[in-house]
């Protein structure tokens, strides 16, 4: 049975998107089983990506997103 890993922020489109992504890299790079998603307190987001700053400060980490 695979580890589950959420990461939780208010509105899930900055900082729980961005740990999951950086975890789910290393995860895959380690070859772990684990599954690794995101979500947040609030619905106000719901069904919107993530933040383009987000996206943008992983892109410039070397993350794909």
């Amino acid at each position: 049975m695979p580890y589950r890993v959420t990461f939780v922020c208010t509105g899930n489109i900055c900082r729980s998107p961005m740990a999951e992504w950086i975890l789910r890299h290393h995860v895959a790079e380690e070859g772990l089983d684990v599954e690794v998603d995101s979500s947040g307190t609030g619905s106000w987001h719901v069904g919107d990506d993530a933040d383009d700053r987000t996206v943008q400060a992983l892109r410039r980490a070397g993350y794909r997103s």
